[in-house]
């Protein structure tokens, strides 16, 4: 399982389907997959990765306009292979700017230039990634410290992020093209003390 540019996916997911049920393997972190105790049959096979489309076999869109892949029982059947693009958006990674530790704890909101309208929010994985399918347009990207962890919140910008909205990227997102990659590193406001109170 790869990449539009070839290179390999980790961990992806690939599913069998037959008129059962499915049967799912799980790539290496080389791409490498295998999905095993397949009786004799034809199966329709995709493949997912977070943050990329869905895609079946072979490079279609939906299981109905799927190629059927043979199987012969104890037999392997090869070169069924998958290149998963992925759609419009924006990724990257929220880190503490001291420890460049990934934060999962930062909501990403996402705001609309047009109307000032909140148009999506994500939490990052526990490694601080993150990916936001958005549609074509133009928006600012916000980093807010959601659980009172003493984070600064932060609008994006290429030189590091900025507390005002005025002086926020513009990302603009367009039809074909890349996810925009934008990566934030959070400060911790001074003097601040975490505490829990006993009854």
């Amino acid at each position: 399982v790869r990449d539009d540019f070839g290179n390999p996916i980790p961990y992806a997911s690939v599913y069998a389907h037959d008129s059962l049920g499915y049967y799912y393997g799980y790539g290496d972190q080389n791409g490498n997959y295998s999905v095993t105790n397949l009786s004799t049959g034809k199966y329709y096979v995709s493949a997912f990765a977070y943050g990329y489309v869905e895609q079946w076999f072979d490079h279609k869109a939906t299981m109905q306009l799927a190629d059927k892949v043979s199987v012969i029982e104890e037999k392997v059947t090869p070169s069924i292979n998958f290149d998963l693009h992925r759609p419009l958006g924006i990724t990257g990674t929220v880190v503490d700017d001291s420890s460049g530790l990934g934060l999962s704890s930062v909501l990403i909101r996402v705001i609309r230039t047009s109307d000032g309208s909140s148009w999506s929010t994500a939490y990052p994985n526990y490694d601080g990634t993150y990916f936001i399918p958005l549609p074509a347009d133009n928006y600012v990207v916000r980093a807010e410290d959601a659980y009172g962890t003493g984070y600064l919140s932060e609008f994006y910008t290429p030189s590091g992020g900025t507390p005002l909205l005025k002086e926020a990227q513009t990302i603009t997102i367009v039809d074909g093209q890349s996810p925009k990659v934008l990566n934030f590193r959070l400060e911790k406001r001074k003097n601040f003390y975490a505490f829990t109170q006993e009854k």
